[in-house]
């Protein structure tokens, strides 16, 4: 906990608690540490460190055959743009931090009057005065506002959230305000003044929580005068959030500075790394070793050769010992293929994801016109992670729903509301008639169509006496209080007095668009609005709400359309319920509940409402009508099943003597700040029991468009849909159908209790362990929440093995009654048994937000529920049905375009690098380089990269707009390649490896026999070592360039522009330009070379070789292993149809099922190996288990015996 005194003039008073000053600074650096720091932290970086060791190396005479300028000026460019960006970033920090710092802010003094002051000027205690729309620049406690002690405020910088939130100064608490002349102004402006002119100003002391990130908990104790008051989060006004309706509040400020829980949020998100992106990493250390092991070869020859033929050639004066020649040939050589590792790989593969990144958020066929939102990704690194997802986790709600609510059916006592007819229909949630809607609540996303007579006859006793039959009592606990319901009209007018009173929502009254005004409503979630405006369109509209009060205006039609739209009401009463506590909505709770005083009867009340599996087990059996519980269960389920959201609304009646009782328990709890919270969910758990159940409500939440499609092609594609909500097993279970998420053809379990698992998986054991038969019979599997828990809390991961064998082998899974916590600890299960699945989860919530942090890539939808999902996701869509495009389009294009580039990188330094080595046998070991510093340093900054990098831009195997949308039912078939890493892995690097190798050796080869002994012209110019040079280097740019052409799928006139001229072009201009400058050792020589036969012989049968072989090795696996992608490519080549054509499409179909039973094989063997890990995780819990029964020194000799038993067992 921590201490301090609000409202004193002695800013030392509060130095020893050593609070955090407002004065903010995000920067890294200052104008001294800038470059020297920032420096520093690019060598963070093992490439960073790798090359400066190279560039220290090329420093030394003695080692170094290259002029350091040519390593070191790379390098330090690279370095610089690092540094450079670095800067920019931090300087844009920087201004931001003085904007912040610099802003206005007002402190009250002793004698009320508001002074002006900066944000960074304010101090923990400090009373501070916040005008209407201004954003608050410290985390405050509200104490007073110009609306009585309440305001509103917006988070959407904090949460995402645009609705308005509520706050209410402590209970009871009434600040003390200096006596004075009114008027207080600041700089001419006219503020408007509290009562007697000024504003509340006090000293008093605070107990509060520790700084902490959670922002929707606090708890503390405002102590003045040796009277104490609660605060909690319902005074809590933080930095970064704005004040909206409200003229002025005062509040004392409790954290500043980093200790405020935006900047406490504020912290980096976890560093993610595609699977892509770290095997090249893996690339790169057996690259090293390559490296490494050519230069001790080289090293070891060398020194046989300097110790047996090195006295033939006196005239080189080798003088060295064997110990330091063979030193410094290693590193000559270590320096001399450096270029194995390429300098430019990094750099270029972080510019194209950037672009990568732009092309996604700029397209087009993904942007959400009912949302108005364009895709938005947050993490370019994981692009080509997003053509590999195994696994996709799905909330429902806003997710696959549209999460717009439309009122559909109440059930009140033992009569039905609303059309019928839905329930009965099994096409209901999929083909409704269209019907008019009567109110449409955007920004919330709720609409209003419910129209029925019946309820309205009721209400306003229109109908027959003996049709309307209800009488029961509701009885207090003690039985001193009863209240009878004798009549439906009176259940009607307490359900939707339950319903206008029992929420978290707060009315806005705004214009309407014939003349007056309306109001609306804003709430936490969409369900809460509809039943609001439910109420409302009843007669019963809540209009005003504070912590005392719930006003109800009571009112009936005037005038009424012919749809049945009411233009005008009549006011009958108004309802002020006094309300004395509310029990707020959480994903623990379930439920919400408010007691208050009825005036109409006087009666003290407990409303509650939640969901049914959380009402029914708090239902007071003794006045529990059982044949009206059926009924509604009845209902329930049918609704259920429908996919339809309902919830249970229930009652009570206290005595005084209980109300008393239960406020005092309160009260005591909230004065202890550590348990605090606990101590008072365990009051409200024991208060809301022995309830009446009064009705149930029905509330539709319709599918997105597509969605059905999407899950289809998603499955098609090979990735396991997993559906994790909170709704019940039914609603779950008719959404999974209407979603195509379930089929008629699988055979779907559920499972409810751990029991169940167990049967599920003795009885299906079999068919588990062949996969023939999971290959004839698709499988889905619904899992309850008891059963789950069962599975996640199981630390001898027995039930985990049970689990995820049946799960495993499920084309779909549904997890119903989740917690947010739960959906993470489901996606980490997944993740943990299969170190090489990728997984992606998907939300639209902040109850998702955890999921989407735990899976691989987290994609955030943009919805009714805020914006934490999108402020957490690595992407943001605006609807569900974009997942197809951004997995199977641009996902699979991301692995293709980066698979190739990466190792295309090292393809074409392994052919312009090994020649060094192969030179080395010629030159005597010496270290002599083949090639040009110059020519070395330019290789990868601008004669190969941008054909590469514009290739890794546009290169696309198929693109269903240009090729026609035939093709677009086939793309989830291809996704494959990137699923199982097809272009990727050992045998693809070793395969380009080879060819390098290959290449490699004719560019060295051919030159040495052409240029050796021969002369180059006429005019009896000798060959020297630049001609071979010049001709191995030129073979080597149009061998790399043209291999590049003939494996890209795709050209555009950009790619023949780089190529021909960004390339070619630079590198004949630089040779030309090398000429005529005396930096380049190939100066004066250029003439002479270009005008020799030998230099066009050597570069056209080098080149000749080098494609031939490929064209043949390529049309050879084309022919022998043709794959369904290649055939796809072939028609699209040849202008020929797919669509009409039952031939072709039978061999496409044909070629696919080869591949898929090779993979259904892969995976088979693979997940055998993965219950072996499983049985070992299991046995090992046993043999910590049993020694943890052991003691001291025979703890050992226990796990040795217990170890050899269970292997004993296992065989």
């Amino acid at each position: 906990m921590r201490e301090f005194f609000i409202g004193s003039t002695d800013p030392k008073q509060n130095e020893p608690y050593r609070f955090d000053s407002n004065y903010i600074k995000t920067t890294k650096y200052n104008a001294l540490t800038f470059l020297p720091l920032s420096i520093l932290f690019q060598f963070k970086r093992f490439a960073n460190i790798y090359f400066l060791g190279v560039s220290v190396l090329s420093a030394i005479p003695s080692i170094s055959p290259f002029n350091p300028l040519s390593s070191g000026v790379p390098f330090v460019f690279v370095l610089l743009c690092s540094v450079f960006r670095d800067g920019v970033e931090d300087f844009s920090r920087y201004k931001s931090d003085k904007e912040t710092n610099r802003q206005k802010c007002f402190k009250i003094s002793e004698d009320g009057e508001v002074k002006e002051c900066y944000s960074s000027d304010i101090l923990v205690g400090d009373i501070v005065w916040v005008g209407e729309d201004q954003m608050f620049s410290s985390d405050l406690m509200l104490i007073e506002s110009s609306n009585e002690g309440m305001c509103f405020i917006q988070t959407s910088s904090l949460d995402g959230e645009k609705n308005l939130k509520k706050r209410l100064k402590p209970k009871d608490f009434s600040a003390p305000i200096p006596q004075g002349e009114a008027g207080a102004s600041l700089g001419g402006k006219q503020l408007k003044a509290g009562k007697g002119g000024r504003y509340p100003y006090f000293k008093g002391q605070c107990e509060c929580d520790v700084p902490n990130a959670e922002l929707y908990e606090f708890s503390g104790n405002l102590k003045i005068d040796k009277k104490s008051y609660p605060l909690s989060a319902n005074q809590l006004l933080l930095k970064g959030s704005v004040l909206k309706n409200t003229e002025w509040i005062v509040g004392f400020v409790v954290y500043t500075g980093k200790e405020t829980k935006l900047m406490m949020n504020a912290k980096e998100g976890r560093n993610k790394q595609s699977k892509v992106e770290y095997k090249m990493n893996l690339l790169v250390l057996w690259i090293l070793a390559i490296q490494i092991g050519f230069c001790l070869l080289v090293s070891f020859v060398g020194i046989h050769w300097y110790r047996n033929d090195s006295s033939d050639n006196t005239y080189l004066q080798l003088t060295d010992t064997l110990g330091t020649s063979f030193v410094q040939t290693f590193f000559r050589y270590f320096l001399l293929l450096n270029t194995l590792i390429p300098i430019s790989l990094i750099v270029t593969i972080e510019v194209v994801k950037v672009v990568q990144a732009y092309f996604i958020q700029n397209d087009a066929l993904m942007y959400s016109l009912e949302r108005d939102r364009p895709a938005k990704v947050s993490s370019a690194s994981l692009n080509e992670e997003l053509g590999q997802i195994g696994y996709i986790f799905s909330d429902k709600t806003g997710t696959l729903t549209r999460n717009i609510m439309e009122f559909k059916l109440c059930h009140i006592g033992s009569a039905l509301y609303g059309d019928t007819s839905i329930l009965k229909n099994e096409n209901a949630t999929a083909e409704q008639k269209q019907k008019e809607i009567l109110r449409y609540n955007k920004k919330q996303g709720t609409q209003y169509t419910f129209k029925n007579k019946q309820i309205e006859e009721v209400l306003y006793g229109m109908q027959a006496e003996e049709s309307t039959a209800c009488d029961f009592k509701v009885w207090s606990k003690s039985r001193k209080v009863c209240f009878r319901i004798n009549h439906q009209q009176t259940l009607v007018i307490e359900f939707l007095k339950l319903l206008s009173a029992a929420h978290q929502c707060m009315p806005e009254t705004k214009k309407a668009a014939g003349g007056g005004t309306e109001i609306f409503y804003q709430g936490p979630s969409p369900d809460e609005v509809t039943l609001v405006e439910f109420a409302q369109q009843h007669g019963f509209e809540f209009f005003f709400g504070n912590d005392n009060f719930a006003k109800v205006r009571r009112q009936k039609p005037a005038i009424t359309s012919k749809s049945g739209a009411v233009s005008k009401w009549e006011k009958i009463k108004d309802i002020d319920f006094e309300v004395f506590r509310r029990m707020e909505f959480n994903s623990d709770r379930k439920r919400m509940s408010i007691l208050c005083r009825d005036p109409d009867d006087g009666h003290f009340k407990l409303y509650v409402k939640g969901a049914d599996s959380i009402i029914k087990e708090r239902l007071d059996p003794e006045q529990l009508d059982q044949d009206l519980m059926d009924e509604i269960d009845d209902f329930l389920t049918s609704a259920s099943v429908k996919g339809f959201r309902t919830l249970l609304m229930a009652m009570k009646v206290l005595d005084e003597q209980e109300v008393k009782e239960f406020l005092l328990n309160c009260e005591t709890a909230e004065r202890n700040l550590i348990t605090k919270d606990k101590a008072l969910q365990q009051i409200y758990s024991d208060f809301e029991k022995d309830l009446v159940l009064v009705g149930a409500t029905c509330v539709e939440d319709r599918l997105q468009d597509n969605v059905p499609e999407t899950i289809r092609d998603l499955q098609a594609a090979g990735i396991k849909i997993w559906m994790l909500t909170g709704d019940k097993l039914e609603t779950a279970e008719n959404i999974g159908y209407s979603t195509n998420l379930l089929s008629k053809k699988m055979e779907v379990t559920r499972v409810s209790n751990l029991a169940d698992l167990k049967r599920e998986f003795n009885d299906k054991k079999v068919q588990i362990n062949d996969r023939k038969i999971r290959q004839q019979i698709p499988r889905g599997i619904l899992v309850e929440a008891t059963a789950l828990k069962h599975i996640l809390d199981d630390e001898s991961q027995t039930i985990k093995r049970y689990f995820l064998k049946i799960a495993k082998t499920c084309e779909a899974v549904i997890c119903c009654r989740v917690s947010p916590a739960q959906k993470a600890e489901v996606v980490k299960l997944i993740k943990d048994d299969d170190k090489n699945v990728v997984t992606l989860a998907i939300g639209d919530g902040a109850n998702d937000v955890s999921m989407i942090l735990e899976a691989h890539i987290g994609v955030g939808l943009y919805g009714n529920e805020g914006m934490r999902a999108v402020q957490s996701g690595d992407y943001a869509l605006g609807e569900f049905q974009f997942l197809w495009r951004l997995i199977l389009v641009h996902g699979r294009w991301a692995y293709l375009r980066n698979c190739d580039l990466i190792l295309y990188f090292f393809y074409k330094n392994i052919v312009f690098t090994l020649p060094q080595v192969f030179y080395a046998f010629v030159a005597a070991y010496s270290g002599v380089t083949v090639y040009d510093d110059w020519y070395i340093s330019f290789y990868n900054l601008f004669f190969t990269s941008l054909p590469l990098m514009i290739r890794a831009l546009f290169d696309q195997d198929i693109n269903h707009r240009k090729d026609g949308q035939e093709y677009k039912s086939y793309l989830p078939k291809l996704y494959y390649i990137g699923q199982r890493s097809v272009i990727f892995n050992g045998s693809a690097f070793l395969e380009w490896l080879l060819f390098g190798l290959f290449h490699s050796v004719v560019v060295f080869i051919i030159p040495l026999f052409i240029f050796q002994d021969c002369l180059m012209s006429q005019n009896a110019y000798n060959n020297d070592m630049w001609a071979f040079s010049v001709s191995s280097f030129t073979s080597v740019i149009f061998i790399v360039t043209f291999r590049l052409m003939m494996t890209s799928r795709y050209f555009t006139w950009l790619n023949l522009f780089c190529i021909f001229f960004l390339s070619l072009g630079i590198y004949f201009l630089y040779v030309w330009a090398s000429n005529y400058t005396g930096f380049s050792a190939t100066y004066q020589s250029i003439p002479m070379i270009f005008s020799s036969p030998h230099y066009y012989l050597t570069v056209f049968l080098c080149v000749m070789l080098c494609l031939l072989v490929d064209f043949l090795v390529m049309g050879w696996r084309f022919e022998i292993n043709e794959g369904p992608q290649d055939y796809l490519r072939k028609l699209i080549n040849f202008d020929k149809s797919i669509e009409e054509d039952s031939n072709k499409q039978d061999y496409f179909n044909t070629l696919y099922d080869t591949v898929k039973k090779k993979y259904i094989q892969v995976d088979f063997e693979r997940e055998e190996r993965l219950e072996e890990k499983r049985d070992l995780r299991t046995n090992k819990y046993k043999v910590d288990v049993e020694v943890k029964k052991a003691s001291g020194a025979k703890k050992r000799e226990a796990r040795n015996e217990i170890e050899l038993e269970f292997m004993q067992q296992e065989e």
